[in-house]
């Protein structure tokens, strides 16, 4: 969110976690077929810690023993995925119109410094997705393309796309082509099978003109074709639903150890670490390595319980809490 400085709507500025049912997010989940009712139940249920509220439910729905109660929750997970797909998506191309852009300027700061680095990015949209490709040159055609050059998404993309499972049977969608009958047979579908095959994933470079909200229906049909297709972006939950793609979350936390472990300097931005992926990647931090936590009020305590847990030196580590774009200014 610190990173957009444009003159946008409120409805493509990037949320934070506590504001992802905000009632200016809801034509997205509307384009998705998620009611009204249903949206404005769980902004009031979810309350302030979205992510666990989420967790529970998923978790709660597993012990249910309706298999039509499990369906419906099944069914409304996968509108989730749909519908932050389609906010992130929206906030991903503000990127173009912002020359203010703190990633852009971070990365211009970044490419003038003679030292190697990589990126794990816990956000979903591509804005840095953007800046680096404007930075380097790079092209994103596959998560190769990404490991190559040191940098992984954890939780997915909005433009990293699955196609159907093979075992699920051909499914004709007659008349004009629309996409809102393919979000609705993709949602029930999306947790009720097996893993989706990793060879499944099709990338999209961030900076394809056909993923700007306009021109998404007809690259998804020149992909696709009359199928329907899976988001890999995975649910906020304090445990990511990992396994519903196969092989993706070995190969990101083996990408993610192979950074740490080269890394003698660590910085945590505007993210609290909570995610047990990132913990379980900071434990190859070498010995010695410094911290740093960027971000606001929570900063130092991050950092203290981070050190703590991680058993690392305290030393030249610190929190800068004056935020990203500040910390960009003066880097």
């Amino acid at each position: 969110m610190d990173a957009q400085h444009g003159d946008f709507s409120p409805g493509v500025k990037a949320p934070l976690m506590r504001e992802l049912f905000d009632e200016q997010y809801y034509p997205f989940a509307q384009e998705v077929r998620l009611p009204h009712d249903k949206f404005v139940e769980l902004r009031s249920t979810a309350g302030e810690n979205v992510e666990s509220y989420l967790t529970h439910r998923w978790e709660e729905k597993l012990e249910h023993q309706s298999r039509r109660f499990r369906e419906a929750e099944q069914n409304l997970f996968g509108q989730l995925v749909f519908y932050m797909w389609r906010l992130l998506l929206a906030v991903s191309t503000t990127y173009n119109n912002d020359e203010q852009n703190t990633y852009k300027i971070f990365m211009k700061k970044i490419i003038s410094k003679d030292e190697d680095f990589g990126f794990i990015n816990f956000n979903y949209d591509t804005l840095l997705d953007k800046a680096i490709k404007d930075a380097y040159g790079t092209h994103f055609s596959s998560l190769d393309d990404y490991f190559a050059i040191d940098y992984i998404k954890p939780h997915g993309s909005v433009n990293w796309l699955m196609s159907h499972r093979a075992t699920e049977t051909e499914i004709a969608f007659p008349g004009q082509f629309y996409l809102e009958p393919r979000y609705s047979m993709a949602s029930t579908k999306m947790f009720a099978g097996e893993p989706i095959p990793y060879q499944n994933i099709k990338v999209l470079d961030p900076r394809d003109p056909n993923i700007d909200l306009v021109q998404i229906q007809p690259i998804i049909q020149s992909i696709f074709g009359g199928r329907f297709f899976y988001p890999l972006v995975f649910i906020p939950l304090t445990t990511k639903l990992y396994d519903s793609v196969a092989e993706f979350n070995a190969k990101i936390v083996a990408k993610g150890e192979e950074m740490m472990r080269q890394a003698h300097e660590v910085y945590l931005i505007g993210y609290s670490a909570s995610d047990q992926i990132i913990r379980d990647m900071l434990r190859h931090v070498p010995y010695g390595a410094k911290l740093h936590v960027v971000g606001r009020q929570s900063s130092q305590k991050i950092l203290e319980t981070l050190l703590e847990e991680f058993n690392m030196p305290s030393r030249d580590s610190d929190a800068y809490t004056q935020g990203f774009t500040k910390f960009v200014t003066e880097l």
